[in-house]
């Protein structure tokens, strides 16, 4: 950048698509798959990072392509400089697609099977977690959140946002789950035009899905209730909402409490993670 006792022009030119890097590629293939740097020395320099040779993504790229939350952006820097530097980096995963399916990863990567042995290995550098429990934040550590959790809401007519949030963060509280991991709210079709509703995930980032009571009657649900499907035509609304949107295999995580005027169970989606040696 120029001071203010320079007047010169400078130009910084961001070569995001990497054509400078191509047409070298183009005259000496032997640099393929390596880290390649293009600049000049005179007026105009040109540098990009655009290819840096991994066999892996970042891993802030590999969550935006998934769907994926990171809980402390900052930690990202740990385990990307840990992986690129071939240090280990230990890896717990309890739900979403296989880290290992997004890439070929360094051999440094360990796949751990619990974050109690994450914590007791001493000759890691960094940690990778994937899962949509609560854990305790620990520096070096990046926290992945995978869209697994189904909220399951039921609500009275005119319930405010106040009420609402108040009632869906307290059943995430008491299941142990984070809702970054919260995908959908899923509910009675006719409550999807709840104000609250629609505002809460709006500011969220959540889905608001609808199901007909004629959808929602046959789930099989623990806290059947006669008074609601007197009211509705079901007798559940949020756990057999929560089990419906999480498909074949999901299950609760917590069955439907009654937090005033609002009723919320929460489900998660089958997600076995299966890594092949």
């Amino acid at each position: 950048m120029a001071s203010p006792q320079d007047s010169e022009l400078r130009v910084a030119h961001l070569d995001a698509d990497a054509f400078y890097v191509s047409v070298e590629l183009l005259r000496h293939p032997e640099l393929r798959g390596r880290p390649v740097v293009v600049a000049g020395t005179g007026p105009r320099a040109v540098v990009t990072t655009a290819s840096d040779g991994r066999s892996w993504p970042a891993l802030d790229d590999l969550a935006a392509h998934r769907g994926w939350r990171v809980e402390d952006p900052r930690q990202l820097a740990h385990a990307g400089a840990a992986l690129l530097d071939g240090d280990p980096v230990g890896l717990v995963q309890e739900c979403g697609e296989p880290l290992e399916s997004a890439g070929e990863w360094p051999a440094s990567l360990r796949r751990l099977d619990s974050m109690a042995a994450l914590h007791d290995e001493a000759s890691l550098r960094a940690g990778i977690v994937v899962t949509d429990r609560i854990v305790e934040p620990r520096e070096g550590v990046v926290v992945l959140r995978p869209p697994s959790l189904v909220l399951g809401a039921g609500c009275e007519s005119g319930v405010s946002l106040d009420e609402v949030a108040r009632a869906l963060d307290g059943a995430l509280h008491a299941a142990g789950v984070s809702a970054l991991s919260v995908g959908v709210v899923a509910t009675l079709d006719r409550k999807t035009a709840e104000p609250a509703l629609q505002a809460l995930c709006a500011q969220r980032g959540w889905a608001l899905r609808g199901f007909a009571a004629a959808e929602l009657r046959d789930v099989d649900v623990p806290t059947p209730s006669s008074v609601v499907a007197d009211a509705v035509g079901t007798p559940s609304v949020s756990e057999a909402a929560a089990l419906r949107e999480a498909g074949e295999g999901g299950a609760l995580v917590l069955a439907k409490q009654v937090l005033g005027r609002v009723t919320v169970a929460v489900a998660r989606r089958a997600a076995v993670v299966r890594v092949h040696a």
